[in-house]
């Protein structure tokens, strides 16, 4: 399994603050397209603002939001079923 280092140094102060309310998300199966996980996402999570749902490679997704009380919303949430 490949791993990604980060040094303390770069983390601190500069990612920390920029992906503060980002969630990664693990599919099971392949990635759909990104326009139906979007559209997916926008039926089944009901959040205040905006989110940027972006993609990591086939199997990893990142949802990056702008508000704490949406990033809880999503957190908490076990499975986001995408039928896809």
């Amino acid at each position: 399994m490949p791993a990604v280092i980060f040094k303390s140094k770069d983390y601190y102060g500069i990612m920390a603050e920029e992906c503060k309310y980002t969630n990664v998300g693990r599919l099971l199966k392949l990635r759909p397209q990104i326009d139906r996980i979007r559209s997916k996402f926008k039926e089944s999570v009901t959040i205040k603002c905006s989110c940027k749902i972006g993609v990591y490679d086939n199997y990893n997704v990142f949802l990056d939001f702008t508000n704490d009380e949406d990033f809880k919303t999503v957190w908490f949430k076990r499975v986001i079923k995408l039928d896809g």
